[in-house]
Parts: C-alpha cells; sequence; structure tokens
C-alpha cells in the first residue's frame, strides 16, 4: 500500500490536472483535492488504445458515450469536445500516475528507513517484540520499493533496494534470534524459578519435621530431667536413711562393746568360784 496525502505535482504534470478533473466531472465522477491520487491508489487502471487509464473514467466514458453519441441523439460537436478531452485526459494520466507512484515510492522508502531506524532503536532498549514489528515493517516496505523498481527497470535502484531490502531482513533474522534466546532464557529462568521455590518448599518442611523433632526431644529432655531430679531426691533419701543406718550401727556397736564390758568382770569372778569349788571337793 502507497503512503496516504496528497502528492505535489512537478510542472509537467500540473497544467493538465485542472482540465482532466474537469473532465471526470462531466463524466460523473465527483472530483476532490487530490482526485488523480484517488484514481491512482484505489481504483483498478487499464490500457486504452496503449494507454493507462483508469477504469473507473473508462467505464464512465463509456457509459456517456452511450448518451452522448451522435447516433444516439447526442450533440457532435459537445462529442468531439468531450472525445478530445478525453484524448488529453489519457495523455495526462500516465504522467500523473508515474509519478504518484515515484512519489509514493520515495515515501515507502521513508517510511521503510524509518521503521528500520525504530527496529534499531527498539532492539537497543531490549524491546524485541516492538523491534521484531518495526523490522517487519520495514522488510515490507523495502519490498514494495524493490518491486517497483524492477517493475520500472531501474537496475541501480533496484540493487540498492535490493541491498537495503537484504539489511532490514538480516535485522529481523537477528531482532528474532535475539528474541528466541530472551523467550528461551525467561523460560529457563521460570523453570529455575520454580526449582527453587520447590526447593524452599522442600526446605521449609524440612525444616518444619526437623523443628517439630526438635520440640519432641526437648519434651523428652524435660521428661529424663524430671526423673532425674526425681532419682536425684530418691537418692538423697536414700543417703540420708543410709547415713541414719550408720548413725544407728555406730550407736548400737557402742552399745555391744559398753555391754561386753560390763560382762567381763563377772565372768571372770564365775569362773574363779567355780574352780574353787571344784577343789573343795577333791580335798573333801
Amino acid at each position: 500500500r502507497m503512503a496516504d496525502g496528497p502528492v505535489q505535482m512537478p510542472p509537467w504534470v500540473a497544467p493538465g490536472a485542472k482540465s482532466s478533473r474537469e473532465f471526470v466531472s462531466k463524466l460523473g465522477i465527483v472530483g476532490e483535492d487530490d482526485f488523480a491520487g484517488i484514481l491512482v491508489r484505489d481504483v483498478e487502471t487499464r490500457d486504452d488504445s496503449g494507454r493507462l487509464v483508469p477504469q473507473k473514467v473508462k467505464r464512465a466514458w463509456q457509459r456517456w458515450c452511450l448518451k452522448g453519441h451522435p447516433d444516439r441523439g447526442g450533440d457532435e460537436a459537445e462529442h468531439i469536445a468531450m472525445y478530445q478531452e478525453y484524448e488529453d485526459f489519457k495523455e495526462w494520466f500516465p504522467k500523473r500516475f508515474e509519478h504518484e507512484k515515484h512519489e509514493r515510492t520515495v515515501k515507502q522508502k521513508e517510511r521503510a528507513s524509518d521503521a528500520e531506524k525504530a527496529a534499531i532503536a527498539a532492539r537497543a532498549d531490549s524491546r524485541l517484540e516492538e523491534a521484531t514489528e518495526f523490522a517487519t515493517l520495514a522488510i515490507a516496505a523495502y519490498r514494495a520499493v524493490h518491486d517497483w523498481y524492477t517493475q520500472e527497470m531501474q537496475p541501480t535502484a533496484m540493487n540498492q533496494a535490493a541491498f537495503d531490502l537484504r539489511r532490514a531482513q538480516e535485522l529481523f533474522d537477528t531482532i528474532r534470534q535475539e528474541a528466541e534466546e530472551a523467550e528461551n532464557f525467561r523460560r529457563e529462568k521460570q523453570i529455575k524459578d520454580k526449582e527453587s521455590k520447590a526447593e524452599i518448599v522442600r526446605l521449609a518442611d524440612d525444616t518444619r519435621k526437623k523443628d517439630q523433632k526438635m520440640q519432641e526431644m526437648h519434651i523428652k529432655i524435660d521428661g529424663l530431667t524430671s526423673q532425674l531430679r526425681d532419682a536425684k531426691h530418691d537418692c538423697t533419701e536414700l543417703q540420708d536413711k543410709v547415713r541414719e543406718l550408720q548413725n544407728g550401727n555406730t550407736d548400737l556397736q557402742t552399745q555391744c562393746d559398753k555391754a561386753i564390758k560390763e560382762t567381763s568382770p563377772k565372768k571372770a569372778a564365775g569362773r574363779r568360784f567355780t574352780n574353787f569349788n571344784s577343789i573343795e571337793c577333791s580335798v573333801s
């Protein structure tokens, strides 16, 4: 598609514009400010005796002839004048058409260059999606320019357009490769993030289990500490009882020793008395 907007006509095209506008108005085609540009851009053209004519104008002329031809009751002088105007239009329109295509091609080149620059700038800012879109626009515009120069058989301009097209294509390929690498990096990062989150969840679960075990161990330790405290208390009581028994044994031993001391002289006297009686019995 060509760029929009009116095209400034050069001196060798402008003179026929007014008469051509009047001619198409007589044919019933509503003229506008850039009527020829509209015809060039939006209306299919056809060959008329070796000259390019918009199909819309050709059909309107045929309809007018059916009504205004002298054989159908039309005015002959008017028909001759209209025929001459039609011939003048056919002389003027190819010039306007070529100028239109040239101007549109120039604007297309400007659009392609702007899109290429925008793609480079977006790539530099790592806006790869925008850069891809701009590069695509640049390729389409450069291809349109190349096709036009090829059609017009302008080798120098065609070669330059081909070079521009290749450069835009290489830029597009580079941006697309970088975009794929960025996408792969993003996906790998997502996978790593998921793995990291899973690892964090696993570590958190392990920590929770370890904390639970620690709490259970603390409970057991508290129980064992309580049991040890009770055992120490019982041991202390046993030690006190043993001490009491030891003290009692000491007192008993003292009493026994005292009793033994007290009973030892009586036993000796008794033995002497027994021996004396034995002697008296033997004398008798």
